[in-house]
């Protein structure tokens, strides 16, 4: 809820997020659970700071990368601080700052970017699959 409330904060945070697609059909909780994440995911991507998108399962995948987090703190070029990379293990979290590294996972987001759907079709793969999979008749 935390995270959620720094959408809305002035000022706004600025979100760019690339979900595998495979995240909407695996189950956390029970039916009711998955289908309200999912119609908040839908909501949350209309938002203007907020640009979300799904990459296909069908879709090439010609980047196999750990799930990492970029946080830029400006402009390239014009930030005081470095972009830093976060990733996770099992029992521990890393952060990378060098910034060979984190030009890196950059271009691999970008890769990731380019083949995902844009947002509105995003948006719409999120609430279709709420729907038909986890909608209770």
């Amino acid at each position: 809820m935390r995270r959620k409330q720094l959408l809305d904060q002035e000022p706004s945070l600025n979100l760019q997020v690339v979900l595998d697609e495979s995240v909407l059909k695996r189950q956390f909780g029970d039916e009711s659970v998955m289908y309200e994440q999912l119609q908040s995911l839908a909501s949350a991507a209309t938002l203007p700071n907020v640009n979300l998108r799904i990459l296909p399962l069908r879709a090439s995948h010609p980047v196999s990368a750990e799930s990492f987090v970029i946080f830029s703190f400006g402009p390239t070029g014009d930030a005081i601080l470095h972009d830093i990379v976060a990733t996770e293990g099992l029992k521990e979290q890393f952060y990378i700052e060098d910034s060979q590294n984190t030009y890196l996972h950059q271009l691999v987001f970008d890769t990731l970017l380019g083949v995902s759907l844009d947002a509105e079709a995003s948006r719409e793969l999120i609430v279709r699959t709420a729907e038909k999979e986890w909608r209770r008749s």
